[in-house]
């Protein structure tokens, strides 16, 4: 099902190596501390559930196309053996009123699913403007802000249940 929204990689899948990446030591330092508490999500996880905190797995990259957003996150996602689906978020927006929204819950709830069942995984929305820019934007459709807000939803409800699932998202500047 993923497949139709984008690729899921696993390790053997991915050529890229976080050494090989030259450069964005600033975002090589951010990506490194992400994973690195994903990797220690399940330590964590009860004593957050506990003290009825959730912890939050969302990051959000940007910048302009080709700086090596999605191919950091490919190469920490090699390096410390998380599957991660890059999701061509263009590919989530429909014409059918009511589609756009649909396509986002079940990517988001689908790979919800596979994280509980399988332990950590990636979700990282590849150019998510796609989906919509700013909220408040007048000239912005009601069915894209519907999206949006849909989106927004659907992750907090992911965080708020504490499944090991990160989303990681992508926008240009």
């Amino acid at each position: 099902m993923l497949g139709n929204y984008g690729t899921v990689y696993f390790e053997m899948d991915i050529i890229e190596e976080v050494d090989d990446i030259i450069g964005n030591e600033e975002q090589k330092e951010r990506l490194e501390d992400f994973f690195r508490a994903l990797d220690n999500y399940e330590r964590f996880a009860e004593r957050l559930k506990n003290t009825k905190l959730a912890p939050n797995l969302t990051m959000l990259l940007f910048g302009p196309p080709g700086t090596g957003k999605t191919s950091l996150t490919r190469a920490f996602a090699q390096k410390y053996k998380i599957p991660v689906c890059v999701v061509e978020s263009n590919r989530l927006v429909s014409s059918l009123l009511g589609d756009t929204i649909r396509n986002i819950r079940q990517v988001i709830e689908t790979a919800a699913d596979i994280a509980e069942g399988n332990g950590n995984f990636i979700l990282f929305f590849d150019e998510i403007d796609a989906i919509g820019s700013e909220r408040s934007n007048v000239h912005e459709v009601g069915e894209i802000k519907r999206a949006v807000i849909a989106f927004l939803q659907t992750i907090d409800i992911v965080n708020y249940k504490g499944l090991p699932l990160a989303t990681s998202l992508e926008q240009k500047c």
